[in-house]
Formats: structure tokens, sequence, C-alpha cells
């Protein structure tokens, strides 16, 4: 209601007299803000303030005028910004809202510099822990590894392969991606991240977030190697090996990172499981056998829609396990887990950071630590009433991942026409994004939609016809699934969690695109629209009044909600 999303981390700035040393210390947060922004840190900065004039607003006016003079007017009411409120302009429940939500409480009637050892958000470190707590990341590639093998072309931002494109880090434009999928479980990689991870729904089922921003990255999954000086236990340096990767191999259902660190050469491999929901992250070390190392994979719960903050999470942890389940009503939980002998585990960023030196006593990340030269194997899973903790440690015991292979489609089609790039695209890389970003994972790097479009999966359906019928066949049912009584569709719905929620609408070209795929599906395979398999289920649920346009629907998953069916032919009339 007041612009503040919920997604970011809140600060929460009790502003009680509005007199002139409340605006001074308001101004010294402001800075530390600014600070934070430049540190790429981001949080919603929220001003409570006593508004005695609601005409006027002198007071808020004051407030824009200090963040305006410290360089910050463009913050002001902005996602990840500051955000003058009056009590006033509040309810009773959204004060109490606020204060048990927010995750740092600041009065300014008294002095910052006082609220150290009083607050518990301030409070005072050493100079070694400052260091360990400031200490960065390197993310910038090194030397270059070897060429992929089987390039078919190159350009300036990579090489074309025989499975996929290995792109070559520091082509200057936005950064590529690539989708693997099975049918529960799914991830979006980037060139220089292990992007997010998601069951079931991309959008409404995610396992870590996504910042759905086009030129920036996702940072709630990270491999991390930290190599340790001689001797200084210590002094260690950390490098982000998607990050540092001198290339990003996206091939068919997995990507592979290849890179050097100092003198050890690496590769990082993510592919999801044939059938359970869970990916492997295999990270192998070469030629590094005098450095003294240590793996880390980071994950940061996200279970939901939006991105949850800091203290919203319950972690346990069980032997190689570590969990995350949300405090809320969630059927998702999220796992991490490792295969390696010496393995820690972390909730703790700052302990992570200080290589367990220092722990701030929150649960804010899930992480695990693998000891060792050679590398390690890595999972990341969704677990549920299907796949529980007792199943996830019964398939690492017994070595039960399967790699999920690309859809057999692809090798259908065999087109040559001499030029060997259009001849990869056309039988591999077109149908691959058409089938694992459209139908399977139903997202892209910067559009995560997760959701059944029913114009828009129609259209690429048909372009399966010819070596993949079976697909169109199987979307033509399942929009017809969605037609209602009185002839409207749904535009488009979610299913997620054994329910469907999604968008009752008049929009007129839906009806045309059923009858448009099931004309093209009978001419191009010869199929009758008779059979019994063409029959398809009709809802019965209450109608789009006169005036209305579209409706917002939820209910439970088909059959439940099917009261009728109808004839597949007199569905597309």
């Amino acid at each position: 209601r007041h612009g503040i999303s919920g997604e970011n981390r809140t600060v929460l700035a009790l502003m009680p007299g509005g007199d002139e040393s409340e605006l001074r210390e308001f101004a010294l947060l402001v800075r530390l803000f600014k600070y934070m922004c430049i540190c790429g840190e981001r949080f919603d900065l929220i001003v409570l303030h006593a508004e005695t004039d609601l005409y006027r607003k002198g007071q808020r006016s004051k407030i824009e005028f200090c963040a305006e003079r410290e360089g910050c007017r463009a913050f002001l009411c902005r996602d990840g910004g500051i955000h003058p409120l009056s009590e006033a302009e509040l309810s009773e429940e959204e004060k109490t809202a606020l204060a048990r939500l927010c995750d740092v409480k600041i009065n300014l009637a008294a002095p910052l510099s006082s609220l150290r050892g009083k607050n518990g958000s301030f409070f005072e470190i050493s100079a070694e822990a400052e260091k360990d707590l400031l200490h960065k990341t390197e993310k910038h590639a090194f030397a270059r590894v070897p060429a992929p093998r089987g390039v078919v072309e190159q350009n300036e931002s990579g090489f074309f392969t025989e499975r996929g494109f290995a792109v070559k880090k520091g082509h200057g434009g936005a950064p590529f991606a690539t989708v693997a999928a099975n049918e529960k479980f799914g991830f979006i990689a980037t060139e220089n991240s292990l992007g997010f991870s998601y069951f079931e729904n991309s959008a409404l089922g995610k396992l870590t977030p996504h910042t759905a921003d086009a030129m920036r990255e996702d940072a709630g999954e990270r491999i991390i190697l930290r190599v340790y000086e001689d001797f200084e236990e210590r002094v260690y340096e950390d490098f982000d090996l998607c990050a540092t990767a001198s290339f990003a191999e996206f091939g068919e259902n997995g990507a592979r990172y290849r890179g050097n660190v100092r003198t050890a050469a690496y590769t990082v491999e993510v592919y999801p499981d044939a059938v359970k929901p869970m990916k492997k992250i295999s990270v192998r070390i070469t030629g590094g056998g005098e450095l003294r190392t240590a793996l880390f994979f980071i994950a940061v719960p996200c279970l939901g829609e939006r991105p949850e903050r800091a203290g919203r999470y319950v972690f346990e942890q069980a032997g190689k396990c570590i969990f995350a389940a949300s405090v809320f009503e969630n059927p998702v939980t999220l796992a991490l887990a490792s295969s390696a002998e010496d393995v820690r585990l972390f909730t703790d960023e700052a302990a992570v950071l200080s290589d367990g030196r220092i722990f701030c006593g929150g649960g804010d990340i899930a992480a695990i630590c693998a000891r060792g030269s050679a590398g390690a194997d890595f999972y990341l899973a969704a677990l549920t009433a299907d796949f529980g903790r007792s199943e996830l440690t019964g398939f690492l015991r017994d070595g039960g991942f399967r790699r999920c292979e690309p859809a057999p489609i692809f090798d259908s089609i065999n087109i040559r026409t001499g030029k060997s790039l259009f001849d990869l695209s056309v039988n591999r890389l077109f149908p691959y994004q058409t089938y694992y970003s459209r139908f399977t994972a139903r997202a892209g790097f910067y559009q995560v939609g997760g959701a059944y479009g029913f114009r828009d999966q129609l259209q690429d359906s048909l372009s399966f016809i010819e070596n993949a019928p079976q697909l169109c066949r199987e979307q033509i049912l399942r929009c017809a699934s969605h037609q209602y009584r009185e002839g409207d569709v749904a535009h488009w719905w979610h299913v997620y969690a054994g329910r469907e929620t999604g968008l009752r609408s008049r929009y007129s070209d839906d009806l045309l695109w059923l009858p448009f795929a099931l004309c093209e599906y009978v001419e191009k395979t010869g199929t009758s629209a008779r059979p019994r398999w063409t029959r398809a289920s009709t809802r019965d649920m209450k109608p789009l009044w006169k005036r209305v346009r579209e409706m917002w629907q939820s209910t439970h998953c088909l059959p439940q909600s099917s009261r009728g069916h109808a004839a597949l032919a007199h569905t597309g009339l």
C-alpha cells in the first residue's frame, strides 16, 4: 500500500519528535544507507514520523529534503529505497506488522553512537573480525583455458558447439542463461552464477531467489573455492568458481563452468536428476595438489513466490545435510547435502566469511563446506511428502543420482543444408529452447512466468507436430480442459501444490487458437477428432459477470474441479 514490496531487508527508523537533533541522526542514517548501496547491499529504510500537519506534511518535506541533500533523491519511495511514513497514515495493525517484521529498529531520539551494546543490531567487533566480515570474493576470470571441443562456429560472444553454446567471458553484453529441468524440478543458470532453482513452478515454487533484472545475475546460489595461504589459517582468498570461469558451457539440460585459480584448473558441472526434485553440483580440481583449499556451496532460501528475509526460516542440521523450512505454511523444504568426507555446515553468513570464527546467531543462509583439494559433489533438493528426509538420506547413501538426459525429440530432427550453424540451430538449439523454456520450466532469464498460457503454449506446440506430435496433443487437451461451460477460457493458469490459480478472461484470440491447433494436428497426423482420448474436461464454475472482462480464480487441480465432459471437436467449436 505504501510502495514497500516486502522483498528486501527492512530498517525501521522512529522519529517521534521530528526536531533538529533527530534530523541530524537521520542524515547520518541516510549516509549509511548510501554507503551500503555502493557496497551492493540494498534494503528498505522506513522512517516512521509523527506528522502534526496532515495537509502540508511539513515533517515529510523535511525528511525528503534531508534525503535529497545527501544525494538520495532518486531512492525516495522506490523499491530498496527510503520511505517516509506518517503514524497517522498507518493502522494499528500496520504499525505492529512493521515493528515485528523489520530487521533493524532504531529510535532516532537517541544518537546512533549510543546504540552500541544496547541495540541488538549494533555491537562492537575487533579489527580482525571486521577484516573477516569485509572479506571480498574474487569474481574476475583469470588465465584462459582451452576452447571447448566440437566447435561448430565462433562469434564475439563465444562458441557454438555440437551440443550447445560456450560463453566466452568479457563479451560485454547482457548475460547468457540456460534452462535445465525435469518434470518437477529445474534451474536457470547464467554465465557467472548458478542462478536459481525451483520446484514444480518456476514462479510460485522458487527454492532460491531470482532478481528478475535483465542485466543483473542472481546470487542466491554460489560455489566458492577458499585457498589458504601456507601455514596461515586466518589468511585466505575466496573465488566464485562460476564468475571466475573462462567459459560457461551451456549444453543440453545442464551447465558446465571451466577456469583456473592460481595453479589449479577446475570444472563445475550442474545437472538435474532424471526423476527426483534435485540437482547435483559436481566440482573437480586438478593441478592444485600443493594448495590447501575448501569448497563452499551456499544457498539463500526463498521458499515461495517472493524472496524471503532472514528470520523466516528454521534451519536444521543432520549428518551431511542441512534443511531450511519456512515458518509459514509451505509444503516444500530446501535441502543441501554433500557426499564429501570432511563436511562442515553453516547457517550464518558471518561464519562462512570468517571461516567459522564469528557467529552472529542468525539463520540467513544454508552452506556446506567440504575440505580437500580434489573437489566435491553437492546436492540441492526440494523435500516434499513424496521425497522426504529419509528418501534423501537413502538416495545419498546408495549414490542414486541419475542425470536427466535431453528429451529424445531432439534426435528426431535431421536437417542438412551445408550451413553448419543453421543446421545446429534448427536441429537442436531452437527445439531445446522451445521445449525446456516454454513447456517444462515456462521460464527464462528475466521473465520467470511459471504459468501455462492458453494461446502461448498452443502456438509453441505447433512447432513439434512433425517430430513430437504427442506434445501438441497433450497441450491441446490441457487447454481444452481449461474451457468453461459458458465457452470462455482461462487466459493463463499456475499449477502448484495441488492447486490451480489463474485468470479467467474474455480475450477473444484465445478462442481462435484452440480450433486452429486442433485442425493443424488432425491435418498433419491424420488423427480423427472423435476418438475417446479426445474427450476433454470442461469447467463448471461461477461465470464472469456481464461487465467483467477478467477474474482471478483459484481451485483444486483437475479432476476435482471438473464437472462435465464434451467432445473435443465440440470444445473447439
